[in-house]
């Protein structure tokens, strides 16, 4: 089942009664909603889990320097410090990009990125090849590190080409350099561009099979679904995924979170007066197979067809035509606009089998896909495929989770979607696969609600966004111990790390067994993920990796990273990064001392 493609902003919110919008949820939230009895799944599923006998304590210590810092050579962390003191100087942040490029005109690419290897690069990214990029990960390894292979080479369109015009960002305004500071985004430039970036997923997946820190630990590999296809296309099944699943919400007229035979038929004759009675009533018990003569959200989303939309659309354009005085006409037309043509259809097959062959790939290799998340209007429709792909992939439970789906908890309808999403695994009998993250587009998605008169839907805090994290891991880590979910906490913040494996203490989750893992980036948060290895925990490093000169993006946005947070995390984090290199300093001076007595004959 495909989603549904996502028309502009403007369209789709045109497409709806201005008596729906009022008072509800904009379009980038619709996904977020869900019925009344889901918004209390978390506090279900904690008390409905069988009373433990007894409680683990598992003592970590982060601030333990030698282990954090142990294995590396003085070289290092010499480097490492430069590193994170270069990346807490402002200025130098600010002006990464002109540097870089003065430095080229000036020295030449050849010394210029003979500069770039031996710092940045070889702190952020692992190598250029396979042969380096396998070295880094023997030495992860021998510390019961994993590693999640990133591709991290981007296209840049040929100049003038057509297709370059679709950008990820079309449709947004003007973008100012801070937009794409954290998370990698594609150019479109066409279908054959697409299927050579899913070779590169595919390779990336059979090297991750190989690099297993046990037998019996598990494996990952990160895909990107704006390098499988048109990101406008994955803008426009948005949309259409919203406007679909609003009707929910229009045709709900008791407001009670279900939809009865009378509202469905009532709604149903607004779209299409010549709908006859036995067409209605075939329509809802496919929705209601269960004869409950209602149908909730869940059920309502799950039985939702992107493929039948040109359909639909063209049954509304004939109804229109065939009636004399058509009601709802301007709506009904609108309507027809939004959802998906039969080019966009097949595009989005074209994607959809892209993504499925990885999928199976990963299956078949016994590794774990993470579907990374994007920006909130290609988000729906990413859900969507990664969620069909968790129901024919995830329903084995000998090899768990193979797809996992990305949440960002710094938008605040995400706690919503993980529950409403957690229940349809339940219903659907899959596992849910989930990578938590805080968020990686705080900057963009502000001002772009902004620029719409829409409420942000991003926390207005960082506070917010810590406390909704920590009630989504613990949710998750809830159904972890009812063996309905398989989570990877995606944080480089060592607090919610903490709470992670105090709550898996609790619930008696061993760190070695349990389908629990941890991940950080390559070159970030070193003292939490040699940590959490050395105490047998499964750790990750997302492992960056291709030429230099097509990592450079990459490479620009982890320097930025620091001056993109919100003003109170942004100091938080230079405090960070400050107490880091102090703390990578330190680490230096005493494994110069270790080396130091070895040579001595110590």
């Amino acid at each position: 089942m495909l989603p549904r493609l996502q028309l502009p902003y403007r369209l789709a919110q045109r497409a709806l009664p201005t008596s729906f919008w009022a008072g509800k949820a904009n379009v980038e939230e619709l996904s977020s909603l869900v019925p009344p009895h889901l918004a209390s799944h978390q506090q279900r599923s904690a008390s409905s889990a069988a009373p433990l006998p007894s409680e683990k304590t598992y003592k970590l210590d982060f601030h333990d320097s030698q282990k954090a810092f142990g294995q590396s050579s003085t070289s290092e962390l010499a480097r490492a410090w430069l590193v994170f003191r270069l990346c807490g100087f402002k200025p130098f942040v600010q002006n990464s990009e002109k540097l870089l490029s003065v430095s080229r005109k000036l020295l030449g690419d050849k010394a210029t990125y003979f500069l770039v290897r031996h710092t940045f690069f070889n702190h952020f990214c692992a190598g250029e090849n396979r042969a380096e990029v396998q070295t880094r990960m023997e030495r992860l390894k021998h510390n019961n590190i994993g590693a999640i292979l990133d591709y991290a080479a981007e296209d840049v369109p040929a100049s003038g080409a057509e297709d370059a015009k679709v950008h990820s960002n079309q449709g947004n305004g003007p973008v100012d350099d801070t937009q794409e500071a954290v998370a990698r985004q594609y150019d479109y430039s066409s279908e054959t561009q697409s299927d050579a970036h899913a070779e590169s997923f595919l390779e990336a997946i059979k090297a991750s099979s190989h690099m297993r820190t046990s037998p019996c630990a598990p494996s990952f590999a990160s895909v990107k679904l704006t390098a499988l296809g048109n990101p406008l296309l994955l803008e426009r099944t948005s949309n259409a995924i919203n406007v679909v699943r609003g009707l929910f919400h229009e045709f709900d007229e008791s407001q009670d979170g279900y939809i009865d035979s009378n509202e469905f038929k009532q709604g149903i004759k607004r779209i299409f007066p010549a709908a006859t009675e036995e067409e209605m009533k075939a329509m809802f018990k496919a929705l209601d197979p269960e004869g409950l003569d209602r149908i909730d959200y869940v059920a309502w989303c799950q039985h939702m067809s992107l493929t039948d939309q040109p359909a639909m659309a063209a049954r509304i354009l004939k109804c229109l035509k065939e009636e004399a005085d058509p009601k709802d006409k301007d709506w009904r037309v609108r309507l027809s606009d939004v959802i998906l043509n039969s080019e966009e259809v097949r595009l989005l097959e074209a994607l959809y089998n892209r993504l499925s062959m990885l999928a199976q790939a990963a299956a078949d290799h016994q590794v774990k896909l993470l579907v990374d998340a994007e920006h909130t209007f290609y988000q729906p429709a990413i859900n969507h495929l990664a969620l069909e792909l968790s129901r024919k992939y995830n329903n084995d439970p000998q090899q768990g989770a193979v797809v996992y789906n990305t949440y960002q908890a710094y938008l605040k309808g995400s706690q919503k979607c993980l529950a409403e999403d957690l229940e349809r695994a339940k219903r659907q009998g899959y596992t849910l696969g989930a990578k938590l993250v805080r968020g990686a587009y705080v900057t963009l998605e502000r001002k772009r609600a902004q620029e719409k008169g829409i409420e942000s839907p991003i926390f207005d805090t960082i506070d917010g966004t810590h406390a909704n994290y920590d009630a989504c891991m613990k949710m998750l880590l809830g159904e972890v111990a009812q063996g309905r979910a398989e989570l990877m906490v995606a944080s480089h913040n060592q607090r919610s790390v903490e709470l992670a494996v105090e709550e898996m203490g609790k619930l008696q989750l061993d760190p070695s067994s349990s389908p629990v893992a941890f991940g950080t980036l390559f070159g970030m948060a070193d003292h939490i993920t040699q940590v959490l290895g050395l105490a047998g925990f499964r750790a990750f490093k997302l492992v960056p990796y291709g030429r230099i000169d097509q990592t450079i993006p990459y490479l620009l946005r982890r320097a930025t990273e620091v001056r993109c947070r919100h003003p109170r995390a942004r100091r938080l984090m230079l405090c960070d990064v400050r107490a880091s290199s102090n703390d990578i300093l330190k680490a230096c001076v005493n494994v110069s001392r270790v080396h130091a007595h070895s040579r001595r004959g110590y």
